[in-house]
C-alpha cells in the first residue's frame, strides 16, 4: 500500500497540470513579444550598446542573428549622421531621465535608400530605480511619409498654380479692363470724328484726340499737299511759326513716298533728318514718332509727329495697337471730310447727294481679294442717290477675309451715314476678331453706342480662311445665306440664328444669341447673299419677285462663274421690275469655290 500512493499522487498531479497549464513566465511573454511584433524595439546600456533587440529589428538591419547586434551601436548599421543624432538622443534620455515621444526621425543607410520611423525613447531603471540604460520603440512610415510628402508636394504645386492662376487672372483683368478702356475712348473719338466734315476743324479734333490720350507729348500734323507737307496743328512748344516750319522740314525725306508707315526713334538728334533747332525745351522729349493718315486707297493724307519723354516711350509701346487704330479712324474720316470739302463746291442739296453716292460707291470693294480656290463678285444699287445697303471685303487677322453684307434700316442720308459707321467699325474691329461671331459681336457694340434706339442694322458675315478650305458664318437678323451644291443641283438656305446690329447693347447676351456656323468649302458649292431689296423687289402690281424665285434663278446659273451669277439675277430682277422705280437697295454678292 505504501509503494502505490506516490503512484496516484503523480497521476493526480498529471491530471491537475493538463486541467490548469501554468501560466507564461515574464520571460516567455517578451520573448513572445520581441520575437512577433513587427516594429523595431530595443534595450542599451548607458553607452548605446545593444543588449537585447526584436526580431523585426534584425532582420531590417540584414545580419540574420540577433547575436549579432548585442554589444554593438547605431554607428554599426546607419550612417554616421544618423547614428549621431541617435546617441544625442539616448544620453539626453539619460540625463534627463524624459522619454522622448513619438518623434519621426530619417533613417540612412550606407547601402540602401532611407528610411522614416516613429520612435518612442524611455530610460531603463533597475528596481532600485537607477537608470541602467535606455529603451525604445520605432514603427516605420515610410510609405505614410512618402504619401504624405507626395500629398504635400501636391498640395504645394496646387497652391502654386492657384497662386499663378490668380495671376494671370488678375493680368487678363487688367488687360480686359485697359482693352475696355481704350476700346471705349476709340468709340467716342470714332463717333466725334464722324461728325465732323470741315477739314479744319477734323484736324483740331485728331490733335484734340492724341493730346487727350497723350498729354505729356508735343504734337504737330502735317498735311500732305502737291508741294510738300504744310503743318495744320500744333501744340505747346510746337505751337509757333518757327517750330511749324521745322515740323515741315523735317518730312521732306517722305514728300515722294508720303511714308508708308509709323516710324519710331528713341533719341531724334541721331537722325540728320530732325537735327533741326528745335525749341531747347524739346531735349527732354528725346523720343520722335510719325503716324501717317493714310486713306483706303494708300494715300497719306497727313502725318501726326509726337515728340515725347523717353520714360513714357513704354507707353506708347502698350497702346500701339490704340495709336495704329486711332490713326485708322482718323484717316477715314479725314478722308470723308476731305471729300464733302472737295464736292462741296460742285452743287448744291441735289449735288451733295450725288456728291455723297459717288462716296459710297468709293467705298463699296471695286476688287475682289485673292483667296485661293475662291472667286468672289457683287453688285451694289442704291433706291436713291445715296443708300443704306453695305457690301465689303477686307482683310482680318491670320491672312483670313472677312466679307459682309448689311441693310441699314432706313433710307437716304441717316442711313448711309449709319453704313458709313458700321464699315469703319467693321474694318477695325476685323484687325483682331478671326471669327464672323466674333467681329459681329464686336461690331455690335460700337453700333450700339452710336445708334438710336428707332434704328438697327441686319447684317451677315463671312470670315473666309487664307487656305479657302473653309469660312466662319454669323447672320444678324439677315436674311439667310444661299448654298448651291451643283453635283446635287440642290439649292438651300442655311440658317443661323442672331439678332439684328444695335438692339442688344449687352455684349454677353448678343453673343449668347449669336449662331455661328463653320462651312467646309469644296469645288463645285456656290453661295449667294443678298439683301431684301432683292426677294422684295415690286413689279407695280403689288407682286414680290420673292425667295423661290431667286433660288431658281441661282440653281439654273449655278454652272456659270461668280460675276455671271450676278449679272444674272440683277438682269432677271430688272426683267421683273420692269421700268418702274426701285423701292429698296439692292445689294448682293456671289462666292463660287473652284479647284
Amino acid at each position: 500500500m505504501r509503494g502505490r500512493k506516490p503512484v496516484k499522487i503523480v497521476k493526480i498531479a498529471k491530471s491537475a497540470v493538463k486541467k490548469f497549464p501554468r501560466p507564461p513566465s515574464d520571460s516567455e511573454l517578451l520573448h513572445g513579444l520581441l520575437d512577433n511584433i513587427p516594429d523595431a524595439i530595443y534595450f542599451k546600456d548607458l553607452k548605446s550598446r545593444f543588449i537585447r533587440v526584436s526580431r523585426y529589428l534584425v532582420n531590417k538591419a540584414g545580419i540574420g542573428n540577433e547575436k549579432k547586434m548585442i554589444g554593438k551601436t547605431d554607428f554599426h548599421f546607419f550612417t554616421r549622421e544618423h547614428a549621431q543624432q541617435a546617441f544625442n538622443d539616448e544620453m539626453a534620455v539619460i540625463r534627463s531621465g524624459k522619454p522622448i515621444v513619438g518623434i519621426e526621425e530619417k533613417e540612412t543607410w550606407p547601402d540602401r535608400p532611407d528610411t522614416w520611423v516613429s520612435t518612442t525613447k524611455l530610460p531603463f531603471l533597475n528596481r532600485r530605480g537607477e537608470t541602467i540604460g535606455t529603451f525604445g520603440l520605432s514603427r516605420d512610415i515610410t510609405e505614410i511619409k512618402r504619401y504624405r510628402d507626395e500629398l504635400q508636394k501636391a498640395k504645394n504645386e496646387l497652391e502654386e498654380r492657384v497662386k499663378e492662376r490668380t495671376a494671370e487672372l488678375s493680368e487678363a483683368k487688367s488687360k480686359v479692363e485697359r482693352n475696355l478702356e481704350q476700346l471705349k475712348f476709340l468709340n467716342v473719338t470714332a463717333y466725334e470724328f464722324a461728325q465732323i466734315l470741315d477739314i479744319g476743324d477734323m484736324f483740331d479734333a485728331i490733335g484734340g484726340a492724341f493730346k487727350a490720350r497723350f498729354p505729356f507729348a508735343q504734337i504737330g500734323i502735317c498735311r500732305r499737299t502737291a508741294e510738300g507737307f504744310s503743318c495744320v496743328y500744333a501744340d505747346g512748344i510746337l505751337d509757333t511759326p518757327e517750330a511749324r516750319a521745322l515740323c515741315e522740314t523735317a518730312l521732306e525725306p517722305f514728300v515722294g513716298s508720303g511714308l508708308a508707315k509709323p516710324l519710331f526713334t528713341g533719341n531724334w538728334r541721331r537722325k540728320r533728318h530732325l537735327r533741326l533747332a528745335w525749341p531747347p525745351p524739346l531735349e527732354e522729349d528725346p523720343c520722335w514718332i510719325a503716324l501717317p493718315l493714310r486713306a483706303d486707297n494708300k494715300m497719306t493724307l497727313a502725318v501726326i509727329q509726337l515728340f515725347i519723354p523717353r520714360n513714357d516711350a513704354t507707353v506708347f509701346r502698350r497702346e500701339r495697337t490704340l495709336l495704329s487704330t486711332l490713326a485708322a479712324h482718323a484717316a477715314t474720316c479725314l478722308s470723308n471730310a476731305i471729300h464733302y470739302r472737295e464736292l462741296e463746291a460742285k452743287a448744291r442739296v441735289d449735288g451733295e447727294l450725288q456728291a455723297a453716292r459717288n462716296i459710297q460707291q468709293r467705298l463699296t470693294p471695286h476688287e475682289t481679294p485673292s483667296i485661293p480656290h475662291i472667286s468672289l463678285a457683287g453688285a451694289y444699287v442704291p433706291a436713291y442717290e445715296i443708300g443704306g445697303d453695305y457690301l465689303d471685303y477686307f482683310p482680318c487677322g491670320d491672312g483670313n477675309w472677312a466679307v459682309m453684307v448689311a441693310d441699314v434700316c432706313g433710307k437716304g442720308v441717316p442711313a448711309a451715314m449709319l453704313m458709313t459707321i458700321l464699315r469703319s467699325v467693321a474694318r477695325v474691329e476685323s484687325r483682331s476678331s478671326f471669327t464672323a461671331k466674333k467681329l459681329m459681336t464686336a461690331v455690335n457694340g460700337s453700333i450700339c453706342r452710336n445708334i438710336d434706339e428707332r434704328s438697327f442694322i441686319t447684317a451677315l458675315c463671312l470670315v473666309i480662311g487664307n487656305d479657302g478650305s473653309s469660312m466662319t458664318y454669323a447672320r444678324a437678323g439677315h436674311v439667310k445665306l444661299l448654298k448651291l451644291d451643283i453635283a446635287r443641283q440642290e439649292v438651300v438656305a442655311i440658317d443661323s440664328r442672331g439678332a439684328a446690329l444695335g438692339i442688344v447693347p449687352d455684349t454677353a447676351e448678343f453673343n449668347s444669341n449669336l449662331e455661328e456656323v463653320v462651312i467646309p468649302l469644296s469645288p463645285g458649292h456656290s453661295f449667294l447673299a443678298y439683301t431684301d431689296g432683292v426677294s422684295e423687289a415690286d413689279n407695280g402690281r403689288k407682286q414680290l419677285y420673292g425667295v423661290p424665285r431667286l433660288m431658281s434663278v441661282f440653281k439654273n446659273l449655278g454652272g456659270e462663274s461668280a460675276d455671271r451669277i450676278v449679272e444674272g439675277i440683277l438682269t432677271d430682277v430688272k426683267s421683273f421690275t420692269g421700268n418702274g422705280p426701285a423701292s429698296d437697295d439692292i445689294t448682293m454678292f456671289a462666292m463660287k469655290v473652284t479647284e
